[in-house]
């Protein structure tokens, strides 16, 4: 048993205010104004469709696992970028890091190290969350990431007159499979990492029963993550000895305290990502001329013909407000091997990676600069898609840039035109 001087789990401040919200507020990512004479804050909530209201036809699931999971990240000091392997552009702080590291009372991410040198396996929502904002921008790239990046959604429904409804992990894990039911698309947002057990089965129970699924980012359904019953807002992960990992637990704390379940990778416990939505971690890598996907023979089969109306270029996404383009940060690839159902068409493929792009091998615990994206053939992202057994389908496009090549000039243009194709062929289904 481990005591740590810098952990936290509530921060155990006396409430000030209380809110009540609207009725009939409709679903969607909100934000509570806070100010003083010299400074704001905006805090997000996400509210999800009251129970017995109509529901919209398109769902999207705001990755708040993932968003706990990073919060308050050090990860510009736990990692050196600087040394010229994983990018070859200038990491600078934002303001928000600045912030993070004037305040570390404000308790850590599951990147980083307590101050014995062990790891985080714990992190919770009671505290500030000072990159979960809307102007967060990420040392790597200078732009959007997280909760900054998936605000690009609700622009893009706008911009497709589209009416939605917002559902967070958090209530994914908590109702289970009942909450996605009447759906007919479901969209990720631009990194679900973090996954539990209850979260996958309701997937599954929803894919199973006809609906959807779009996963437009990268590097998704990668770790086993645990919440407690009592304390919902405590993820905890135990890294094990695979996976791109900080740091790795020591011998005999792979088990989850929360769910007595064996942690680390999903993969390794039979779920691989690859069986769920046909692609899984491939590579990653910070580059300032990050690639678009390049159409394959397979973009003409009948099945998926539709998805490339009113597109045509041959490359989709060598744009984007992140990176410069749709296939980078992190990105997954197709491989039967890990479950990639055999039916799955690869419709498009990132064109060639640079240096910067390492392979990610389960096995260690940093990617090696010595196999990368121009001497590895596995350094690739790919768009699939496959049909379901109940008359639904899965699309993933595999980067987490993907999201800020969509935004580009407005969300006029090719990686756009994509997702609205996907939409209305799931709309479309019966």
């Amino acid at each position: 048993m481990h005591f740590h001087s810098d952990d936290i789990e509530d921060a155990a401040w006396a409430s000030t205010v209380d809110m009540q919200l609207p009725v009939g507020l409709a679903s969607g990512i909100y934000c509570v104004l806070v100010e003083t004479p010299t400074a704001q804050d905006h805090v997000p909530l996400f509210v999800s469709p009251a129970m017995g209201v109509e529901r919209a036809e398109v769902l999207f699931l705001a990755p708040t696992f993932s968003y706990v999971a990073y919060a308050n990240s050090r990860l510009a000091e736990e990692l050196d970028y600087s040394g010229g392997t994983l990018t070859d552009l200038t990491v600078e702080e934002s303001m928000r890091d600045q912030q993070i590291y004037a305040h570390r009372e404000f308790g850590m991410s599951l990147y980083d190290h307590h101050v014995d040198g062990s790891g985080n396996c714990y992190s919770s929502s009671l505290r500030p969350i000072l990159n979960m904002r809307w102007d967060f921008r990420s040392a790597m790239q200078s732009a959007p990431r997280h909760f900054a990046a998936d605000l690009m959604w609700p622009g893009w429904f706008a911009h497709e007159k589209v009416e939605f409804d917002v559902l967070s992990d958090h209530g994914l894990h908590e109702r289970g499979a009942g909450t996605l039911a009447g759906y007919k698309l479901v969209i990720t947002g631009s990194h679900p990492e973090y996954w539990s057990a209850e979260m996958l089965d309701a997937m599954e129970v929803y894919l199973a029963s006809g609906g959807s699924l779009a996963y437009t980012g990268g590097n998704g359904f990668y770790w086993v993550t645990s919440a407690s019953a009592g304390r919902p807002h405590l993820l905890e992960v135990r890294r094990g000895q695979q996976g791109i990992r900080t740091w790795e637990g020591e011998p005999g704390e792979g088990t989850q305290s929360q769910s007595a379940e064996p942690g680390g990778l999903w993969r390794l416990r039979g779920r691989a990502p690859n069986k769920l939505v046909g692609v899984g971690m491939a590579a990653q890598g910070w580059d300032s001329a990050t690639p678009g996907f390049a159409k394959t023979e397979l973009a003409t089969d009948p099945r998926v013909a539709e998805l490339f109306d009113g597109i045509d270029e041959n490359v989709i996404g060598d744009f984007g407000l992140v990176l410069g383009g749709a296939a980078g940060d992190e990105i997954d690839r197709a491989d039967i091997r890990l479950g990639t159902p055999r039916h799955t068409l690869i419709i498009a493929r990132s064109q060639p990676h640079s240096e910067y792009y390492l392979a990610a091998l389960e096995e260690i615990t940093t990617p090696t600069p010595l196999i990368n994206g121009s001497n590895n053939p596995n350094v690739h992202a790919d768009i699939t898609f496959f049909e379901t057994g109940s008359g639904g389908f899965v699309v993933s496009t595999s980067a987490i840039t993907w999201l800020g090549s969509m935004a580009y000039r407005r969300f006029e243009n090719n990686a756009a035109r994509f997702m609205h194709n996907v939409l209305h062929k799931a709309v479309a289904t019966p």
